[in-house]
């Protein structure tokens, strides 16, 4: 485990983490990041490089399901944190009904685990991973690949 986690409030470089990540054997995948803060986003974002994938960042002044229709992303990151509960379920309710996001994987983010138990009925419809806040990279990465794993699978 990494000393420093993502998710909390403060400035961090990969670079410092001498990662050993076989870049040549990932399969390159593009996630899109749904995450309101910048600072976490930037380092997802390097994260997401780093371990070889191009990251998507959403663009705030748009709608995450219309940048899921114009990116077409491998995988979704999405943070459940900071939106309101009705805000969130609509957003949720939007996805489970729209057959291209339904069928993406995601990984969802959440700093109470209480939060996505809210969400269950309707995160039950996609493929998704929870990464409970802070978490390390080697747990970003694997819920990456699980999420996708399932995914293949499943369809």
């Amino acid at each position: 485990m990494i000393g420093t986690y993502l998710g909390a409030s403060a400035s961090f470089s990969w670079k410092a983490c001498r990662l050993s990540i076989s870049v040549q054997n990932v399969v390159k995948m593009r996630i899109l990041l749904i995450e309101s803060d910048v600072l976490l986003r930037s380092v997802l974002s390097e994260a997401i490089i780093e371990a070889g994938h191009e990251p998507l960042v959403w663009k705030p002044q748009e709608s995450p399901l219309e940048q899921i229709w114009c990116t077409a992303p491998d995988l979704v990151v999405l943070d459940l944190t900071p939106a309101s509960d009705e805000t969130m379920s609509q957003f949720l309710q939007a996805l489970v009904a729209d057959e291209r996001a339904r069928n993406l994987p995601y990984v969802v983010m959440v700093a109470d685990p209480q939060r996505e138990a809210r969400y269950q009925a309707l995160l039950r419809s996609l493929s998704y991973q929870v990464l409970v806040k802070p978490f390390g990279l080697e747990e970003l990465l694997a819920a990456f690949w699980a999420a996708r794993r399932f995914r293949e699978r499943s369809h």
